[in-house]
This record gives structure tokens, sequence and C-alpha cells, in this order.
């Protein structure tokens, strides 16, 4: 079958089989409605990564409902994930909006023109996008002429705002914005894949090369717990959906500050990775990368988002 061509759903499950994944625990009937009305074909086989191949190149112990309910477990990770990224990004405005209105050689608008000076592409598409929302056009009306920056924070997309962040770090010379910028980069990438619903768990093996160094300061944090070792932080780091959902969950420990956040996300994040994950854990006995790679974070969680699970 050539491999790229337009299938119909019967012709796709016969694919799957030809590769070795099997319909035993979802039915063939099952899997063609489910296909057609719950998932595509091109997204849910992109998790099949992290499942080995035999010397005939086909899957071993790999069964459509894997796919199916790792399908499942990705989504809900997504709507958690794009929420702590939501409240990383409110924070983000409010600290780079403090962080000017308490500077004695701040004015609340001169940074704003020197900005505009600095980036006039970004500033003009900021502006542009703005007049063109329902939400921001009367703000970009009424402020055109003699923008403060706590209204053109409000129009700034998060890569605007990262640009923004770095730029008042350079100019205040900030070091602690500086560092935080370069972790809202793994934040936005982030962000940005579940937003889009783009697949987050299809590909968790090791790499052999890392192209990100992650951050020092979190590196250390893992370090304090016991149960995971250098060499799977290591390992684990080496894998860019691994450290940035790390990175996520370092960051929001410490940056949002509503007790009410953090244990509501606390309570998600058991849910996702302990409840919903072990109700079909025998599923991932033969994925290393997927049974490793929830081993990992269930430490991670345990110790960072803790629950007191006698209330």
């Amino acid at each position: 079958m050539s491999y790229g061509k337009k299938l119909t759903i019967e012709q796709q499950i016969e694919h799957m089989k030809e590769q070795g994944i099997t319909f035993h625990i979802c039915n063939e009937k099952d899997a063609i409605q489910y296909l057609a009305k719950n998932n595509n074909y091109f997204k849910l086989r992109a998790y099949r990564k992290n499942y080995v191949k035999d010397g005939k190149g086909k899957y071993v112990g790999l069964d459509f409902a894997y796919l199916k309910d790792i399908a499942i477990i990705d989504m809900r990770m997504r709507y958690c994930f794009l929420e702590m990224c939501l409240d990383i990004e409110h924070v983000a405005r409010m600290q780079v909006i403090k962080t000017i209105v308490d500077s004695v050689n701040e004015d609340g608008y001169t940074v704003v023109t020197d900005f505009q000076i600095q980036y006039p592409q970004t500033y003009g598409d900021i502006l542009g996008r703005a007049s063109k929302s329902i939400y921001c056009a009367d703000l970009q009306k009424k402020y055109l002429t003699n923008m403060p920056v706590w209204v053109l924070v409000e129009m700034m997309q998060f890569s605007d705002l990262c640009m923004f962040y770095r730029f008042v770090s350079k100019r205040l010379k900030n070091a602690n914005m500086r560092k935080e910028f370069y972790i809202f980069q793994e934040i936005r990438q982030l962000r940005n894949a579940c937003a889009h619903s783009n697949c987050i768990l299809n590909d968790l093996k090791s790499s052999h090369s890392i192209k990100h160094k992650p951050d020092q300061t979190m590196m250390n944090e893992l370090g304090r717990i016991c149960s995971i070792s250098k060499g799977v932080r290591q390992r684990k780091m080496s894998n860019d959906r691994i450290r940035q959902i790390t990175t996520l969950l370092y960051l929001y420990k410490s940056y949002v500050t509503s007790e009410g956040l953090q244990h509501h996300h606390a309570e998600e994040l058991h849910k996702v990775f302990f409840d919903r994950f072990s109700k079909h854990k025998e599923y991932y006995q033969t994925s290393a990368p997927i049974q490793t790679t929830f081993e990992y974070f269930q430490k991670i969680i345990d110790i960072w988002y803790p629950l007191n699970y006698n209330n």
C-alpha cells in the first residue's frame, strides 16, 4: 500500500494491520466508528512511534486500543497544560507592567516609544492586529498616539510579550526577568502545541543530541527528587517535549502564587498522570518511552504538586 496515499477508513484499518497493529481489544467495527467520529487516522497513528518494531518492520504488542487510549490522555493533558500556560502568561503580563511602574526612572510611556523605535515591525503588527479585534480595537484607537505600557501589554500575543519581556529585562538590567524570558520560550512552544491540538505524547524517546540546554535551577530542583537519578534526568531532558512539560511544572509552582490555582492544577495533574493513566496501565507495558515518562512525571508531581488525600 502506497505510503501517503489517500485511504478510506477501511483501508486505514488494513494499513495498520499490515504494520502489525492488532484489533483484539478494540475490534475493527468500533475502530472504524472511532476514526469516523472521534479522531483522524493521521493523528492517531502518530503515537505508534512509542512502540518497537520487529525485524520485519511490524509493531510488537501494539493494539489499536492502546493508540486510542493514549490519544485521550494526550487530549486531557493538553487541556490541563494550556490552562497552566495561560496562567503563566497572565502573571507575566502583570509582572512586566509592575516592574515598569515600580521603576523610578520609568513613566510607563517612554518604554513604549523606545520599544516602537527598536522593533517597529513588531509594534506595527501588534497595533494592526488590535485594530481588527473586537476586544482591542477601542483601546488601540483611544491610545494610538500616546500608548502606555499597561495598554500595549493588553494587546500583545504571547510571542510579542516574550520579546517585550526581554526588551525590558535588558533596559532595566534585570537578570531575573532575562532568565524568565528564556524559560518562557519553552512555555510558549508548549502553549502553542496545546492550543493548536498538536500531539504531545507521540514521540517520547530520548534524543542523542540535546538541542536546548535545560534551565540549571530547574535541574537542581529535579536533583532534589531522590527517586529520579541523574541518568534519568539527562535522558528525559534530551526529549524536547518532556523538557518543555518539566519546565512548565517547574515554573508554575513558583511563578503562579494563587493557592486556589495551585490546588486546582495539582488535582488536575493527579487526575491525568495518576488516575487516568492507571485506568489502562497494562496498555503501556510494551512501550518503555510511555511507561518511563509517566513514572518520571508522577515522581515530579508527587513532590511539586502534593495532594492531601485525607482531605
